[in-house]
């Protein structure tokens, strides 16, 4: 069995009391104080995270928009310089490879934060596809990613640089901000949650420091340090795709109710098999199923029934903790796929009725804007 990577911020996890649990290739924390207490940080105060393990991978050179063309669902040419994109990275068949957020940096350099465990795939690809003039560096050992998530996460980061607005930043761009390290830091109005907040790259070595800084400056406002199982139930609450559980070279963007990431603009891999699904039509879709009862927490693989025959099972499930109820994601069939429809979760012996709902799963709090690239 291969070792164990480490973040640089191993140490403040374990010093912290976080439960280290294996994920994706590295050691990280699971919890702190509990999953449901950091969980409601984050809905109604703000929580802070470690997410070095993500990749980050920058493209750049003369061709690199000419690769980004041939490996990305997205069109990250009409990306402004300080803008992101959602995207995927598909095979031939259509088959989501995996998803990320592409950072247009300046005219020629492009970041892209592919997932922990597929980063040596995507690397590998991207390398394989690369036309002369278009070159692919992986720097994920040299850098970090902390995600600060939750309504009082401007107001956090104003303690640390007070002369910035941060309410200004549009959602789905970057800037570069002094925040007392030896470079400044790349800080993305973005995030995994659902909720306001912002994800902040720099160098390795200087993690600890920012880390540290950070809870300093959101003790006032309640901050918590958020780990593996809080970022799950978040995302599920609000129906975010998670590589390797919820597709995993089995799924297309249609299936994943994503084609919001897809223009058709350009001759991407993959493109020509999306277009023949969407002609022919007849797929299941992504659903997110709320139980109709209080007791029973789903799992990922429970089956999902209707009228006692399986039609699907569970990628994600939990119990959220905004809802009180177990909350699952599945793909089911149309027109089984429509919010308002009753199927039952196989809850070990017991089938429990859930209702398939829109989502997110629960309230959504007001954007600051329409994210870059999706409208």
């Amino acid at each position: 069995m291969a070792q164990l990577l480490r973040t640089p911020l191993y140490d403040a996890h374990v010093s912290a009391g976080g439960r280290m649990v294996p994920f994706g290739g590295y050691e990280l924390p699971v919890q702190y104080g509990g999953i449901i207490e950091e969980h409601q940080a984050v809905r109604t105060a703000v929580g802070l995270f470690d997410v070095s393990h993500m990749g980050q991978v920058f493209l750049q050179g003369r061709a690199v928009e000419a690769l980004l063309h041939r490996c990305f669902t997205n069109n990250h040419a009409k990306s402004k310089v300080g803008e992101l994109r959602y995207t995927f990275l598909l095979d031939e068949r259509g088959r989501i490879k995996d998803d990320m957020i592409v950072y247009r940096l300046d005219a020629e350099r492009f970041l892209t934060i592919p997932n922990a465990a597929t980063t040596p795939m995507v690397v590998a690809w991207l390398q394989e596809h690369a036309p002369v003039g278009a070159t692919v560096l992986d720097q994920s050992a040299a850098h970090f990613c902390l995600a600060l998530q939750g309504p009082a996460a401007q107001r956090t980061l104003a303690t640390l640089a007070p002369g910035t607005d941060w309410g200004a930043q549009e959602f789905f761009t970057l800037r570069y901000v002094d925040l007392g390290l030896t470079a400044r830091v790349l800080v993305s109005r973005s995030g995994y949650t659902g909720e306001d907040g912002f994800e902040l790259v720099g160098p390795a070595a200087e993690a600890p420091l920012l880390w540290q800084r950070l809870l300093q400056a959101g003790a006032a406002f309640g901050i918590k340090p958020c780990g593996l199982g809080a970022r799950d139930t978040l995302r599920m609450e609000k129906g975010f795709l998670l590589s390797g559980q919820d597709f995993h070279d089995d799924r297309t963007p249609l299936e994943a109710n994503t084609e919001f990431a897809v223009r058709y603009d350009h001759d991407f891999i993959g493109r020509a098999a999306l277009e023949e699904q969407k002609r022919v039509g007849g797929y299941a879709h992504f659903c997110g199923l709320v139980l109709q009862e209080h007791r029973g927490v789903p799992r990922a693989h429970f089956p999902v029934l209707f009228e006692g025959t399986q039609v699907g099972v569970l990628s994600s499930g939990t119990l959220s903790p905004t809802l009180g109820k177990g909350i699952g994601l599945c793909y089911l069939p149309d027109p089984l796929d429509r919010p308002g429809t009753t199927v039952h979760v196989q809850v070990r012996d017991r089938a429990v009725p859930a209702t398939v709902t829109a989502f997110p799963l629960v309230p959504k709090p007001a954007p600051p804007s329409t994210p870059a690239g999706t409208a």
